[in-house]
C-alpha cells in the first residue's frame, strides 16, 4: 500500500482545522508550495489529498476515476441533490 503524501502538520490538535476555516486557499496554496503537486494532511480522523496539477487531476476524475470514491459526504447530497455532475460516479458522470 503508498504511504500517505507528506503534507502541513498540527501544531495542536485541531490547528489545522482552524487554519483551513479561516483561509483555505491559503492554507492550500501554502501545501502546494512546500509540498509539490501532491500533499496530504487530515482534519481530525479524515484524511486528504491534494492534488494541484492537471495532469494528476485529469488521472483522477477521468482515467482513473473507478478507483475512487467521492465519499460519504456526497452519498448522503445525492438523496437530495439527485445524481448530477456534482453527485455521480462512473460511467453516468
Amino acid at each position: 500500500m503508498p504511504s500517505f503524501p507528506p503534507g502541513p502538520f498540527s501544531r495542536f490538535p485541531g490547528d489545522l482545522l482552524l487554519r483551513f476555516r479561516r483561509d483555505t486557499l491559503g492554507v492550500l496554496n501554502e501545501c502546494a508550495a512546500d509540498f509539490g503537486d501532491i500533499s496530504g494532511f487530515r482534519i481530525g480522523r479524515q484524511p486528504f489529498v491534494f492534488l494541484n496539477h492537471p495532469d494528476l487531476i485529469r488521472d483522477v476524475l477521468v482515467t482513473h476515476q473507478k478507483n475512487f470514491l467521492k465519499g460519504r459526504a456526497l452519498e448522503r447530497a445525492r438523496l437530495i441533490l439527485g445524481n448530477g455532475l456534482l453527485t455521480s460516479e462512473g460511467a453516468f458522470h
